[in-house]
């Protein structure tokens, strides 16, 4: 059976097998607990951009909705 590297960070990696079962991730040391250490700080990572990335698309939205809103109410500017 063959497997396939879908996510590597430093150190771990996650593999799939050729029927979609996942591998557990795997570390430098071979140790199971520490894959499932590091497999924990790699979501908790992946998890942190992406909600820092759609906060600041929220905010973006919200200023350029705040800028539009002004605009509207004052012509002049």
């Amino acid at each position: 059976m063959s497997y396939y590297r879908v996510f590597s960070h430093k150190r771990t990696s996650i593999d799939i097998d050729s029927e979609g079962k996942q591998s557990l991730p795997t570390s430098g040391s071979g140790n199971s607990e520490i894959g499932i250490e590091a497999l924990a700080k790699l979501v908790r990572k992946v998890v942190e951009e992406v909600l820092e990335t759609k906060v600041k698309e929220i905010r973006e939205t919200l200023q350029a909705g705040c800028l539009e809103c002004k605009k509207r109410k004052d012509p002049s500017s």
